[in-house]
């Protein structure tokens, strides 16, 4: 879930933690899946938590706690969704263990009772207004965020310089340092990779499949992703790379049998580049 090094006490590994650079409110917000994760696992059905992480690629082995902590580790747990799916007694039983009376309120706001009870109800997002594939241009600061490894810039490069002639507002690392200089990256990206974007493309190759930072933008897209009504993530694969976390049927661009052009056609397509953009001649 984090990659900091093992050993030591709970509180030598609590410390390192909140001095490892990573989100605060990240690491309290995977402690309380983890302590609702515990409460609900005697209640959830083993197929149903294997469908979930055989839909992500990942092992299906294990208890169901087990399951549980890898699904959020992986940052795919959606406790709304297993809670719903719940059938009526279990449901009953967990919010019974938890409150010690059954439910006298609809399914949905037993559901509500228990995810705020654990500090899992989020701000709800202000209202947008979705045309065809992810809103319209003015409502992002960005049409494009692009997510890749180190090893990957060329190519990225190629892709946002392309994209960039044809008009479209890309966000790139290398092309905001002035705005970036001396912010939290952390916090920025949350923005950039997240609702100030209309969609981010992820590079995923055997180097973005790695690294730290590409693992966080990439939890960062897949919880703005469950905000959206539409598709938001828009994966070009570089190589034959299985990234952790993306569904195994969500369509996906090949790098190398598209190339800059097909790709960057695709994505021009997929913004409404006849009607917002100009391609120059």
């Amino acid at each position: 879930m984090y990659r900091i090094s093992r050993g030591g006490s709970k509180e030598d590994l609590i410390q390192r933690l909140i001095t490892s650079g990573y989100p605060v409110p990240d690491i309290l917000l995977r402690a309380r899946e983890i302590q609702l994760g515990d409460h609900i696992a005697p209640y959830l059905h083993r197929d149903d938590l294997q469908d979930r992480l055989e839909e992500a690629s990942l092992p299906v082995s294990g208890s169901r706690r087990e399951q549980i902590l890898r699904l959020i580790e992986n940052r795919l747990l959606d406790p709304r969704a297993i809670l719903g799916d719940l059938p009526p007694r279990s449901l009953t039983d967990v919010y019974h263990s938890m409150f010690g009376r059954v439910p006298t309120v609809s399914k949905e706001r037993a559901v509500e009772e228990i995810l705020t009870s654990s500090g899992l109800v989020s701000e709800k997002p202000a209202a947008r207004t979705w045309e065809g594939g992810g809103g319209t241009a003015s409502q992002f600061e960005h049409d494009i965020a692009l997510s890749f490894a180190g090893e990957d810039r060329k190519v990225a490069r190629d892709i946002h310089a392309r994209l960039h002639q044809a008009g479209v507002r890309v966000f790139m690392d290398e092309f905001y340092q002035p705005e970036l200089w001396g912010k939290k990256l952390s916090e920025e990206f949350r923005k950039r990779y997240g609702p100030s974007s209309r969609f981010v493309i992820p590079l995923i190759s055997r180097h973005y499949a790695v690294k730290d930072w590409t693992d966080f933008e990439f939890t960062i897209a897949r919880e703005e992703a469950l905000r959206r009504t539409q598709e938001f993530i828009l994966p070009v694969r570089l190589d034959d790379t299985v990234l952790v976390g993306l569904r195994s049927d969500i369509a996906y661009l090949d790098f190398q049998r598209e190339g800059v052009d097909g790709i960057v056609s695709t994505v021009l397509k997929k913004l409404g580049a006849s009607a917002d953009f100009r391609t120059p001649g």
